[in-house]
């Protein structure tokens, strides 16, 4: 990528125009199609030393392209010139989910159908064969229509032993950690084989900082975030939400996206994750499930479930409907009322 920049034309077609972002393996810039005259994005890798570059790269743009949704950017194609590698994306005008939740609240309908276009967005990925590996707040891009695109496929992996992905081998480090220590998985902490299953926690990370304007575990270093994942009990989402600074402007109805962490998304286990893989939690995809399962009592950290909260009984009037009259403070019984 030495000496490719703004005003570089990649590949004889795409001017570079503005920067968009960065990354260990390249950047992203802002690029007009001179034949189309349209704006695209055009992320072009950084080269360096490494020999498997070119190779992951690849992979990625592989990858990418075999997912056809609204909910996911689309990757138009790869190209090769003397001077860089590059695909060439979707330009999707907006924000990501990051940023907007460290500006304001987000109301709690709208949060809502935010998470239903990521789960819908992250089952055409898992339909396609493929693992993201890096589902994360920074990766939902909210356009300027209010869509959701899920983005970056840099790590993304076929998922094993699927029929539509030849075997390959890892073609990222494995001596490092890939992925994000707020939204990693316990086995992708433990460097374990990963399924669509571990995109699921994150998704369950993902709710949860939705929902509560926070991610349930952090400390001052990676491995401090790590080791939380691996050992920490999570924080109960209403909890979390009152303890946040931001997140769903929800009121007493803060809870149902991170409660659905709670009750699976975010489970220790893989295994406990295995009755969302299918559906991707797409039962919460109405308001009125969202609510009912707001109404579900969620167990501790232990497993136990809650007390429920006491209520006040309605009492029947002295008469009516022929029942029994409640006994308790203001109310005779019944041998001194004869009296």
């Amino acid at each position: 990528m030495d000496g490719v920049g703004i005003g570089s034309v990649v590949g004889g077609r795409f001017e570079l125009v503005a920067p968009l972002g960065a990354g260990g393996m390249g950047a992203v810039y802002r690029a007009r199609d001179r034949q189309l005259d349209v704006d695209v994005a055009v992320k072009v890798l950084r080269l360096g030393d490494d020999a498997n570059a070119v190779r992951r790269f690849h992979s990625e743009v592989r990858l990418a392209r075999l997912v056809k949704h609204p909910n996911v950017c689309s990757v138009h194609e790869y190209g090769e010139s003397e001077d860089a590698v590059y695909c060439v994306m979707e330009l999707v005008e907006g924000r990501n989910l990051r940023e907007l939740l460290r500006e304001r609240p987000i109301a709690w309908e709208r949060a809502h159908a935010i998470a239903l276009e990521i789960a819908k967005g992250l089952k055409a990925i898992h339909d396609a064969g493929i693992v993201h590996r890096d589902l994360k707040s920074s990766n939902v891009m909210i356009d300027e229509q209010g869509r959701v695109r899920l983005v970056d496929f840099g790590i993304a992996r076929p998922q094993p032993g699927h029929a539509g992905h030849p075997q390959e081998g890892e073609l990222t480090d494995s001596r490092h950690v890939v992925g994000s220590p707020e939204y990693m998985s316990p086995e992708q902490v433990r460097h374990g084989e990963l399924d669509v299953r571990s995109d699921i926690y994150s998704f369950g990370i993902v709710l949860f900082e939705l929902f509560t304007g926070r991610v349930p575990f952090r400390g001052d270093t990676p491995y401090e975030v790590m080791t939380a994942q691996l050992k920490e009990p999570p924080p109960r989402a209403q909890g979390a939400a009152r303890a946040g600074r931001l997140g769903a402007a929800a009121g007493p109805r803060e809870g149902p996206g991170a409660a659905l962490a709670e009750r699976g998304a975010a489970d220790r286990r893989a295994a406990g994750r295995a009755g969302l893989a299918d559906g991707h939690g797409l039962a919460f995809g109405s308001p009125g499930a969202a609510a009912r399962a707001d109404r579900q009592r969620v167990p501790d950290e232990r497993g136990r479930a809650p007390r429920r909260r006491a209520h006040a009984r309605r009492r029947r009037q002295p008469g009516a409907g022929g029942g029994r009259r409640p006994r308790g403070r203001g109310v005779l019984p019944r041998a001194r009322e004869r009296r």
